[in-house]
């Protein structure tokens, strides 16, 4: 009997699988020949949309990546010039201190 497409009952089912297990196996062959390698467009959609994935998911991490390092770089300047202005504003004081004391104070003498 030959298969059918749709099965209806398990006899049916028990037949079909008769029919096509003693059909010959393709192991017998040594190899397949290029016309029995079927590609399907459907596994080369998926493994496309998959390397477009990849590559979405790399440039995403490298995007984050270059933010983060930006961030870093961008955090340590500002903290210096914070750090360099109030050195500077330090200094200002300072002298302005040493401006006001009287000569005693600076380690003279008033003659």
């Amino acid at each position: 009997m030959a298969p059918s497409r749709t099965t209806t009952s398990l006899t049916d089912y028990i037949e079909d699988f008769e029919f096509v297990s003693s059909q010959p196996s393709k192991s017998s062959q040594s190899r397949p020949s290029s016309s029995d390698v079927i590609v399907s467009s459907c596994c080369v959609a998926s493994s496309t949309a998959y390397n477009a994935l990849y590559i979405f998911i790399t440039m995403l991490l490298l995007l984050i990546f270059a933010w983060l390092c930006w961030i870093c770089y961008a955090r340590h300047f500002v903290k210096r010039e914070a750090k360099l202005k109030i050195e500077k504003r330090r200094k200002k004081i300072l002298a302005m201190a040493e401006k006001n004391r009287p000569d005693l104070a600076r380690g003279g003498w008033i003659c």
